[in-house]
């Protein structure tokens, strides 16, 4: 089983404020389990995960039956990234989940420098100076 997020839950509107649609949209109730038959008939272009979850990268691509998946056999596979917390709650950090989804939905369209914006974030809102992020492609 997976969880996933629902059309009622702010990971959604992260993904839309991205471009994106989430194939989940059509769920309620916020974190939602899905069975792998789930994610086989959505196919998605682009697997996302938090780093709070259970779920890691290693384990989508040692997973035969999800082998065929688009978002596999393309590598588009993603974690949101995290320094104060997970770029995909809803905090300030989250726009820069949305830049940073973003640029992994529309790599040839977004051109983001995503280790100058995170920097010019933390130091300019947190008074933080995060000399070790490292979000470049």
């Amino acid at each position: 089983m997976f969880d996933t997020c629902g059309g009622d839950f702010y990971q959604d509107d992260l993904i839309s404020l991205a471009g994106g649609k989430n194939v989940a949209h059509d769920l309620q109730g916020g974190w939602v389990s899905v069975s792998r038959e789930h994610l086989l008939e959505w196919d998605p272009d682009v697997f996302l995960f938090t780093n709070y979850s259970h779920v890691r990268e290693e384990k989508l691509f040692s997973d035969p039956a999800l082998s065929s998946l688009k978002a596999i056999e393309n590598k588009n596979v993603y974690a949101f990234p995290k320094y104060l917390d997970s770029w995909d709650l809803p905090t300030p950090e989250s726009v820069l989940g949305i830049i940073w989804l973003a640029k992994r939905l529309y790599p040839n369209q977004i051109d983001w420098d995503m280790d100058k914006e995170a920097k010019y974030f933390y130091s300019h809102f947190y008074g933080q100076n995060p000399f070790k992020l490292n979000f470049k492609d």
